[in-house]
């Protein structure tokens, strides 16, 4: 394999690294997005139960059920937060791999895209000093 061929084919696999942290990152955000759906939902819960007349909530207040209802739906909206508060750091690494990774990428094309490049100047140079040469040899040949 030459350096161009070896560079073309480093560019395929940081390509491949890349698409694979992007994937690995839109796992990361679509469980985030699940985690807000599930804070929102809760506290839609909790403003519902807010709504309610008192009349309704009489009978569960008298045998605490309201209080261990907030205190589950409190404790329900810590743990999602916490959870939360893990995947956004998991988010934020993941950004900095995909960043990097697509940097590498990047490099990787621009070194194999400029090897080949020249390459193909020095293919052309040859071909050029080929035709130079015969063209010599042919004004050689014509005048004697």
């Amino acid at each position: 394999m030459s350096a161009p061929e070896d560079l073309a084919a480093l560019a395929n696999v940081t390509d491949a690294l890349y698409r694979a942290k992007l994937i690995s990152m839109r796992r990361i955000v679509e469980r985030e997005a699940g985690l807000r759906r599930d804070l929102a939902a809760l506290e839609a819960r909790r403003q519902e139960t807010l709504a309610l007349a008192t009349a309704q909530v009489d009978g569960p207040r008298r045998i605490g059920a309201d209080v261990q209802w907030q205190g589950w739906l409190d404790g329900r909206q810590r743990r999602l937060q916490t959870e939360l508060a893990q995947v956004m750091v998991l988010k934020a690494e993941a950004v900095e791999g995909v960043r990097r990774a697509h940097g590498r990428g990047t490099a990787a094309a621009r070194l194999s895209g400029t090897a080949f490049d020249q390459l193909r100047i020095k293919r052309v140079a040859r071909a050029a000093e080929t035709l130079q040469t015969l063209a010599c040899l042919t004004a050689g040949a014509q005048v004697s």
